[in-house]
């Protein structure tokens, strides 16, 4: 049987190829049942790329649970995957209990979408997406969140660089709030709707 670190060691192999998260799963998931916050956090990952949230929201409350935000923290600058669980974390933690209005999250999100180099850009944009997310007003529904985007892409004119930026963007932070999956489905009905 291999060691904790071996499985681990492999487990992040396998996160770095794609189609292969499934088995970076199968390396560790018996460590995450065991507690073991790096294993948890390759988890979290895991689900993240496969497009299931809900699953990727569990094992990154549960990563942190075992303590897995500081090492995150000190090691983000590093590793931009961390700095997503973080706001992640963060986000889900305060779900529902922040005074954030859908129009405070639509300003965060567009700040972030026009200039991704702001600092605390990703941080906030992922939490904007998350709470627009979970609002009445797109009601967990990708064709509400992409009318709400196009909508402002349209009304505000711009040009084919910044829709391109835009569209990278926010493929980042949709990726972040909720998967992989989410993201490529948003960005590619929005494009539908932009004609592109």
């Amino acid at each position: 049987m291999e060691s904790k670190e071996q499985a681990l060691s492999k487990a992040w192999e396998m996160l770095d190829e794609d189609d292969n998260w499934r088995k970076a799963l199968d390396y560790a998931l018996p460590w995450a049942a065991d507690g073991d916050w790096e294993a948890c956090t390759v988890c979290a990952l895991a689900y993240l790329y496969l497009g299931e949230s809900d699953l990727c929201d569990r094992w990154t409350l549960k990563a942190a649970e075992f303590g897995a935000r500081d090492s995150w923290i000190n090691q983000q600058s590093e590793y931009d995957d961390f700095a997503i669980l973080i706001s992640r974390f963060d986000t889900l933690t305060t779900l529902g209990t922040e005074e954030l209005t859908p129009l405070d999250c639509q300003l965060a999100l567009e700040r972030y979408l026009l200039d991704g180099s702001l600092e605390f850009a990703l941080y906030y944009s992922i939490k904007a997406i998350r709470n627009l997310w979970e609002s009445e007003l797109v009601n967990q529904d990708l064709g509400n969140l992409s009318a709400f985007l196009v909508s402002w892409i349209i009304i505000s004119k711009f040009d084919s660089e910044t829709i391109a930026t835009i569209m990278e963007n926010l493929t980042t932070c949709t990726t972040g709030a909720l998967s992989l999956k989410e993201a490529s489905a948003l960005v590619e009905i929005i494009d539908k709707s932009l004609g592109n």
